[in-house]
């Protein structure tokens, strides 16, 4: 079951972003899970010069853009700066 505060949370979200969908009628809210896995994606070096970024799942087209700046991070700086993936490690 779809938790009503956090769809009235995306709804506002959609607003701000995108006033003209306020107009339009909702027609589902529905909870989503994976039922395999951990869920996490994971991102760093598995040798040395050698990364992974991997486990997006069905969340890649949410999760792909920052997945991409992290690991063009750890590429060009060697280190992740926007976010803190310590928990995502290979």
């Amino acid at each position: 079951m779809a938790d009503p505060a956090a769809c009235a949370s995306i709804v506002s979200q959609v607003g701000r972003l995108a006033p003209g969908f306020l107009d339009g009628a909702i027609e589902a809210r529905q909870a989503c899970f994976l039922p395999v896995g951990s869920g996490e994606p994971v991102i760093g070096e598995v040798a040395p010069g050698v990364l992974v970024a991997s486990g997006n799942s069905c969340w890649g087209i949410c999760n792909g853009p920052g997945m991409g700046r992290v690991v063009s991070e750890l590429v060009l700086d060697g280190r992740a700066r926007s976010a803190d993936i310590s928990k995502l490690s290979p």
